[in-house]
């Protein structure tokens, strides 16, 4: 099931995260250093019994997430200031919420 998502730090054309990712998304809006979060387009995938994968990789402006549910892969891009120590606590945030 996605949840929809609305406010000042959120940009672009899509309002919808999946529910692997909604954990994760609310933690960063609440972090100063995030400018804002932009929610790609949710695509399937095969079915798995895993429990969610977190990937990241840095880019310039911030982070590029992808994070896979058991049947859904979403892009989330999180733009930041990019210093170090921000990049840092983000990281931080998504590994609390990539071991669940």
């Amino acid at each position: 099931m996605s949840k929809k998502l609305a406010g000042k730090k959120y940009c672009g054309s899509h309002s919808t995260v999946i529910d692997a990712a909604y954990a994760v998304v609310s933690a960063l809006e609440k972090q100063s250093s995030v400018d804002k979060i932009s929610l790609g387009i949710i695509r399937s995938c095969r079915a798995s019994s895993d429990k969610r994968n977190i990937k990241t990789k840095r880019i310039p402006a911030g982070l590029e997430m992808v994070v896979r549910g058991n049947s859904y892969v979403q892009t989330i891009y999180i733009y930041t200031n990019g210093l170090d120590q921000n990049m840092k606590d983000l990281a931080k945030t998504i590994g609390n919420y990539s071991k669940n």
